[in-house]
């Protein structure tokens, strides 16, 4: 176990490699997903916001349903109609009704939700380009490589 993540879990005896491994993504993980609310809070949306919003900003001018957004968001959640709904609220979002199938919204993102995440841009690729700096290009790489390879077989082909 890593002197780091022996301190945090205030323990001293060892750990089998597989749970040392998965003890050090769940810490990680938070503490980036933490640090990057903190970062996005000045903008007035959460992490999951943002990430719907780049998602839409990404097919622009075009848009998705509902269930193509929550396909593709990186955290599976069951309450992306909320956050729709917020994003909505704030005027990021519209949602108008399908040309094909009526029953379907469509959700698109406005230029007040473009000019957001412009504007976040900035302090979310400084927020990268930290990480790069602390494991350096290759091991950003790497630890990309390796993380991959834990879920791989969940991604379909």
């Amino acid at each position: 176990m890593g002197e780091t993540l022996r301190k945090w879990i205030k323990q001293s005896a060892p750990l089998d490699a597989g749970l040392d491994a998965m003890l050090n993504l769940f810490v990680s993980a938070k503490i980036i997903e933490s640090d990057f609310e903190v970062l996005l809070k000045p903008f007035g949306i959460t992490r999951r916001q943002y990430n719907v919003l780049r998602i839409l900003k990404g097919v622009y001018p075009g848009g998705h349903p509902r269930d193509e957004i929550a396909s593709r968001v990186l955290e599976q959640s069951p309450d992306i109609t909320r956050i729709l709904d917020r994003l909505e609220n704030q005027k990021l979002i519209t949602r108008v009704q399908g040309e094909n199938d009526k029953r379907e919204s469509l959700t698109k993102i406005t230029q007040k939700g473009i000019a957001l995440v412009d504007k976040a841009a900035h302090v979310v690729i400084e927020f990268s380009n930290n990480i790069q700096k602390k494991l350096t290009h290759e091991g950003c790489k790497k630890l990309s490589e390796l993380c991959e390879k834990l879920y791989e077989e969940k991604v379909g082909s």
